[in-house]
């Protein structure tokens, strides 16, 4: 199994992607995922500081605070998926195919990490 340090890097990695994908992406693509640009850096702005808590944590980790710091960002990712999906809510026509499956696939893999953060939080 991994760390509890090394759940953080994983976390850092994907939010990194995440943002990069919600801030860079469209500015090529525009209407990519169907979604207004301010919509986009909303999300893409939130995953840039759920990255930042994440690989701060990773690099400063003491392992007396795993417990906390785990479901911190737990609940911080499940906030985000809750956040994406209201979000998301008033453009559900206009959302593109890819919009679709992106978003799709993304608050999936966030709600599963979110799962294995929260049960690895209760072994700290």
């Amino acid at each position: 199994m991994f760390s509890t340090r090394t759940i953080f890097l994983i976390d850092g990695i994907g939010a990194l992607l995440t943002a990069s994908s919600l801030l860079f992406v469209p500015s090529l693509f525009p209407d990519l995922f169907g979604l207004p640009r301010n919509t986009t850096c909303l999300l893409g702005g939130i995953a840039v500081v759920l990255a930042s808590y994440s690989l701060v944590t990773y690099a400063f980790f003491q392992p007396s605070y795993g417990k906390i710091l785990l479901r911190g960002i737990a609940l911080g990712n499940a906030a985000y998926c809750i956040l994406t999906a209201w979000l998301l809510s008033p453009f559900l026509k206009e959302l593109t195919v890819f919009g679709w499956l992106y978003f799709s696939a993304e608050v999936s893999i966030i709600l599963f990490l979110v799962g294995w953060e929260w049960k690895t939080s209760d072994r700290c």
